[in-house]
């Protein structure tokens, strides 16, 4: 993912040093590849309110039965930190349909990790907002797919684009 703001000099992000080997203060940027460790992507939950066309996770409306329980979840977030790594990437479904996503995230910080979020964004209201800022998320990515309705079409939700915070749509396939 390359971040087009920061390239456009707009603003940096909390990735840059990782991403562009920029160091920021208080950030370990590795020199060499022998001392960077990967950034993990999870996919905390196939549940998600939407039902998008190009979804890649094969979402539905309720989480996969072999999912990670909540004491599976903060082992390997212990290892994750073990290991070094310097981010985590939370994904779905739609993260945010996981009712413990938030205290995963905060036992996370408490070991060190930085995670970042790629939502839809329709479960973003004021309170949660402010809940993933206290939980310690450090840049929240919202996926949009065209004007309003392209978006629309492609997550068959009649006014979804419209309607930030609102659960489900209109449609489904």
């Amino acid at each position: 993912m390359i971040n087009v703001s920061s390239l456009l000099g707009v603003r940096q992000s909390a990735s840059d040093a990782l991403r562009y080997g920029r160091h920021r203060s208080g950030e370990h940027t590795p020199r060499s590849s022998t001392d960077r460790r990967p950034v993990v992507v999870w996919n905390v939950t196939r549940a998600c309110n939407l039902a998008c066309t190009h979804c890649y996770a094969s979402a539905k409306r309720t989480p996969a039965a072999d999912e990670l329980t909540g004491d599976e979840a903060r082992a390997f977030l212990d290892d994750l930190a073990r290991y070094g790594v310097p981010a985590v990437l939370i994904s779905g479904g739609e993260p945010l349909a996981r009712p413990d996503l938030l205290d995963l995230m905060t036992y996370g910080v408490e070991r060190g990790l930085r995670f970042t979020l790629s939502t839809n964004g329709t479960l973003i209201d004021d309170i949660t907002a402010r809940r993933l800022k206290t939980a310690g998320l450090i840049y929240a990515g919202v996926s949009i797919d065209g004007p309003e309705e392209l978006h629309d079409r492609q997550r068959w939700a009649c006014g979804i684009w419209a309607r930030p915070a609102c659960g489900a749509g209109c449609g489904s396939p």
